[in-house]
């Protein structure tokens, strides 16, 4: 999975990445950052509305379920990676949908955070739920632009 998508992180991973971008100066100083819940609320609010076409824009070129392939308009080249339990690294539903952990835990859930989906599903293809923290999923790093 590595080579092709990355690598998988339980949110206690997450953490730890996060935690190593703070302390390594250079990185810190350049703004890297794993996201947090109004870091994708914020690239929500920029889909003016329509989250099927937004959604296409996140997406990678090719390899979604029913051709629901993205254009990858903004280069975030979201894969469909599918999904992946707290148990194993088999993906669930491959082509469907990726996840990505933010770094806000769930108000009064300690054991829970957020995370930021993109599915093939129409007509709403970005989702932020909250999922257990031992479950796997993907990073993306994002950069504070002053």
């Amino acid at each position: 999975t590595y080579g092709k998508y990355g690598r998988l992180y339980n949110w206690l991973g997450t953490e730890v990445v996060d935690t190593v971008l703070s302390n390594d100066t250079r990185l810190h100083t350049l703004g890297w950052h794993v996201p947090t819940k109004a870091d994708y609320e914020t690239l929500m609010d920029n889909g003016s509305g329509d989250m099927e076409a937004f959604g296409a824009k996140l997406k990678y070129l090719n390899g979604w379920r029913y051709d629901y392939n993205g254009n990858d308009e903004l280069g975030f080249s979201a894969l469909p990676t599918g999904t992946y339990s707290a148990y194993d690294r088999e993906p669930d539903a491959p082509g469907m949908r990726t996840q990505f952990w933010t770094m806000t835990r769930r108000e009064n859930q300690t054991n829970r955070a957020y995370n930021f989906e993109v599915s093939y599903y129409t007509p709403v293809p970005l989702v932020i739920s909250n999922e257990y923290l031992v479950k796997f999923m993907f990073i993306r790093l994002v950069r504070t632009v002053s």
